[in-house]
C-alpha cells in the first residue's frame, strides 16, 4: 500500500495538472453518460427541492449554495439540504421531486460518489454552474445530458452557457445582506486608526491571474507615492503560499503601512473588515458574479472595479468607480482558463485616479458609498431573489404536472 501511494505521488508530479484534469473529466463523463441514458424523472414524488452543494465552504459557490437554499425556504418551498462532501443517506433523505446540484462540472465526478445513483435518475435535475469567461470549457459540455436545466447567478454566465447549450437557463442572483460582527473593528485585524485604508481580497485557489492583485497593487502605488503618509494597503489573501506573498511584497518596494491578512475568518468578520476600510478595489480580469464587490457596496464602502463581466450588472458610474479595460486573448493557459480565450486587462492608471479622488474628495467618496448601498439594496434584496425562485419553480411544477398527466 505504501508503494502504491508513493507511485501515485510521483506520477502526480510527472503528469501535468491540465492532463490529469482532462483524464478525470473523461472518466467522470463516461460514468455519467450511463446514468443520463437511463434517467426517468418521477413526477409523483413530493414537491420540493433536494439541494446538494459544499454548504460548509468559505468560497463563492458555497456562499451561493447557502443563499439559494435560504431563498427557496423563504419562498415557502420545501427543501432538504445536503453537504455534497458527505454521503447521502438514501432516497428517504432526499424525498423531493427536484434536485438542485450546486456544483460546477469539474466537481461532479467527486459528487457522484456521495449521491446514490437513483437520486440522479429519478429527479428533475437542475445544475447551478458558475464561470468567468465568455464561453464554457468544452469539457463541461459532456455533463449536460445529466440535467434538465441550468441556473446561474448572472446574465454574463447565462450568455456563456447558452452559446453551447439548448437547455433552459435561468438567472437566480445572490441576495446581498452582509451581517457584521461588532467586535471586529480595525483593532481586531491589527489595523491602525487614522489611515486611509485600501483593501484587496482574493483566494489564491480562485486563480490569482484572474483576480489580478498585481493590478490593484500597481494602481495603489501609482495613486500614492511611497513618502505619502496617512494611507495603507490591506491585502486579505486565503491559501496564499509564502513565495507568492514575498512576490507581492516585492511589488510594493518596501512601502510602509502594508498589512497582509492570511488567516481564515468567519464570514461576519470578513464583512466587518469590508466595513472597516475606506475603499475596496478589485481589478479582476473576469468575474462570474463578484459577491464581495456587492457586499462592500451594500455596506457603504466605495468600490473600484474592472468595468467588464458580471459585476457590471449590479454597478454603474453612480454606485461604483468603473475602471475601463480592454479585452485580451490569453497567450497561454492559466488553468482552468485556456489559451485562446479572452478576459479583461484593466487600466491601472485609471484605477489610480479613482483611488486618488476617493481619498482627496470626501463628497465624491460619500456619493459613491451612498449610491452603492442604495443600488444593491434595491436590486439584490431577498424579496427580488425569492420572486425569481418562486417564478421559476412554478414553471417547473407546471412542466412536471404536464409530464404526469401526459
Amino acid at each position: 500500500m505504501k508503494l502504491v501511494k508513493r507511485f501515485r505521488a510521483v506520477a502526480k508530479k510527472m503528469v501535468p495538472f491540465s492532463l490529469r484534469e482532462s483524464l478525470r473529466y473523461r472518466k467522470g463523463a463516461r460514468q455519467f453518460r450511463r446514468i443520463a441514458a437511463t434517467r426517468r424523472p418521477v413526477a409523483d414524488l413530493p414537491w420540493g427541492v433536494n439541494v446538494y452543494g459544499n454548504v460548509g465552504g468559505a468560497f463563492g459557490l458555497s456562499e451561493s449554495c447557502r443563499g439559494v437554499a435560504a431563498g427557496l425556504q423563504a419562498a415557502g418551498i420545501p427543501v432538504a439540504v445536503h453537504d455534497s462532501s458527505l454521503p447521502t443517506e438514501g432516497e428517504a433523505a432526499s424525498p423531493y421531486r427536484v434536485n438542485l446540484i450546486h456544483a460546477n462540472p469539474n466537481h461532479l465526478p467527486a459528487l457522484r460518489k456521495n449521491i446514490a445513483e437513483p437520486l440522479w435518475k429519478r429527479r428533475y435535475n437542475i445544475g447551478y454552474w458558475m464561470w468567468e469567461q465568455e464561453r464554457l470549457p468544452k469539457q463541461w459540455l459532456r455533463f449536460l445530458p445529466l440535467f434538465d436545466e441550468l441556473w446561474t447567478m448572472s446574465e454574463f454566465v447565462a450568455d456563456a452557457i447558452r452559446k453551447d447549450c439548448d437547455l433552459p437557463v435561468t438567472v437566480i442572483p445572490h441576495a446581498v445582506d452582509p451581517k457584521l460582527d461588532p467586535s471586529c473593528g480595525r483593532a481586531f485585524f491589527g489595523l491602525p486608526e487614522g489611515l486611509f485604508l485600501v483593501l484587496i481580497a482574493f483566494d489564491y485557489f480562485s486563480a490569482i491571474e484572474r483576480k489580478n492583485p498585481e493590478g490593484a497593487i500597481d494602481a495603489f502605488c501609482r495613486a500614492f507615492p511611497p513618502e505619502e503618509r496617512g494611507v495603507g494597503l490591506v491585502i486579505k489573501a486565503r491559501n496564499l503560499p509564502l513565495r507568492e506573498q514575498a512576490r507581492l511584497r516585492a511589488l510594493l518596494g518596501g512601502r510602509k503601512n502594508v498589512f497582509f491578512l492570511t488567516e481564515d475568518y468567519e464570514k461576519t468578520a470578513v464583512n466587518s473588515l469590508l466595513r472597516a476600510v475606506d475603499v475596496y478595489v478589485s481589478l479582476h480580469r473576469a468575474e462570474g458574479f463578484g459577491l464581495i464587490l456587492a457586499e462592500a457596496m451594500k455596506l457603504g464602502t466605495p468600490v473600484v472595479a474592472t468595468d467588464w463581466s458580471a459585476n457590471t450588472e449590479f454597478m454603474d458610474d453612480s454606485s461604483a468607480c468603473m475602471v475601463p479595460a480592454r479585452l485580451v486573448t490569453l497567450q497561454k493557459n492559466y488553468y482552468p482558463f485556456l489559451k485562446g480565450s479572452r478576459w479583461a486587462e484593466p487600466d491601472t492608471a485609471a484605477a489610480a485616479g479613482f483611488l486618488r479622488r476617493l481619498k482627496d474628495d470626501a463628497a465624491y467618496r460619500g456619493a459613491i458609498a451612498a449610491g452603492g448601498a442604495e443600488h444593491i439594496g434595491r436590486i439584490l434584496n431577498r424579496e427580488a431573489v425569492c420572486a425569481a425562485l418562486t417564478r421559476r419553480m412554478e414553471q417547473i411544477a407546471s412542466l412536471s404536472d404536464e409530464r404526469k398527466n401526459g
